[in-house]
């Protein structure tokens, strides 16, 4: 309560992180005094009602840093099935961050709609906060923030002034999060917005194909009608931006599509 007077036009959101001996995930937007039970084992068929009891607060829950070395994530995917989101950007990039974003897309490729999110795991105060996830919000409040995360309408940025990606599908109709259902002739216009990325890399990936477009200004606007063949009943569509050093630099959450 102290921080929240000292900075009146700061939004604080009400969250824990649940800390166990076999992953860490945070429980975003609960009522003040309520917590969840850490003392969860993997599969000792506790943590789904953890998660239950997070959402009966109105609360998500997001899977945190999966592939971090000291506290891995090994809770199999069936008790974390009602999970809201999945951390894929923890602190500066790096090789697990990678692996996060691989083991995202093979879940989009199942039909797994689930956001991605970014954080910094600050733990000293005083450290820079990176990355930064962007939350497409109605007004600045609890309640359109954690909608807003629940649906991924986000994406995420390597520092709050870091570059701004932007993907929309048909005409600006749908954005990250939504589902593009394809028309007939089977194709799907979308478009990219970039901002400060001179000199970067535009990776469009999908479901069935990936695309490297080279950034040549600071701000720039793509646009693309993807053909889409969808032998499943599910793909999806989203967009990276890759730095002369080959990490990246922003990222997109799925804009999904069905038939």
């Amino acid at each position: 309560m102290d921080t929240a007077k000292k900075h009146p036009k700061t939004l604080l959101i009400c969250g824990e992180e649940l800390t166990t001996f076999t992953g860490h995930a945070n429980i975003l937007g609960m009522e003040p005094g309520w917590w969840g039970d850490f003392r969860v084992e993997q599969n000792d068929g506790n943590l789904p009602t953890v998660i239950d009891q997070a959402h009966k607060q109105g609360a998500l829950f997001v899977i945190d840093h999966p592939f971090t070395p000291k506290f891995p994530w090994l809770f199999p995917e069936k008790e974390w099935s009602k999970a809201d989101a999945l951390e894929v950007w923890n602190g500066p990039w790096s090789a697990e961050d990678q692996q996060a974003i691989e083991y995202w897309d093979r879940l989009l490729c199942k039909g797994r709609h689930i956001p991605a999110v970014g954080g910094s795991d600050n733990h000293k105060g005083n450290s820079p906060i990176y990355p930064a996830t962007w939350v497409y919000s109605r007004n600045l409040s609890q309640p359109a923030i954690i909608e807003a995360l629940r649906k991924g309408h986000t994406f995420i940025s390597e520092k709050v002034k870091g570059p701004k990606l932007i993907l929309s599908a048909c005409n600006g109709k749908l954005i990250p999060g939504d589902t593009a259902h394809i028309d007939k002739k089977q194709t799907l216009p979308i478009q990219v917005d970039v901002s400060g990325a001179k000199g970067m890399k535009l990776r469009i990936i999908s479901f069935q194909a990936e695309k490297m477009i080279l950034i040549r200004s600071n701000d720039a606007k793509i646009n693309r009608t993807l053909k889409i063949k969808l032998n499943n009943k599910h793909g999806y569509i989203r967009a990276e931006l890759i730095k002369p050093d080959g990490k990246i630099a922003a990222l997109t959450n799925a804009i999904y599509i069905e038939k």
